[in-house]
């Protein structure tokens, strides 16, 4: 596909059960699937609306957009390092469910969560 610059790695969060009996999401401690190409870029407001979606009880608002080719194994929950930031997957789309591409839209995650 053309236009896949970017490099990142993906880490699929696992949910393991506290002593209070409370879920705790944990990232594994090497990337689920390295290097894997993609295109990064900024998600502009159309028409002054932001791209939102409902993650769990709560909206958050896309700050990328990221395409990668249809077999990249992305997951919604996923965590993309790019550099030494992560980024959470709140969307995948497989576009027109042809296969092609992904669209992926991630918001920066604090820390490594």
């Amino acid at each position: 596909m053309i236009g896949l610059n970017t490099t990142v790695d993906v880490y699929r969060p696992t949910t393991t059960t506290n002593a209070y009996g409370e879920a705790v999401e944990s990232l594994p401690t090497g990337a689920t699937y390295d290097a894997r190409k993609c295109r990064w870029t900024n998600v502009s407001p159309v028409d002054g609306e932001r791209v939102t979606f409902n993650v769990g009880n709560k909206s958050e608002t896309a700050a990328y957009q990221v395409i990668f080719e249809a077999d990249a194994g992305i997951q919604v929950h996923d965590r993309l390092k790019k550099g030494s930031d992560y980024h959470r997957v709140l969307s995948v789309v497989n576009v027109h469910e042809m296969g092609h591409h992904l669209e992926v839209y991630t918001a920066k995650a604090e820390g490594v969560t």
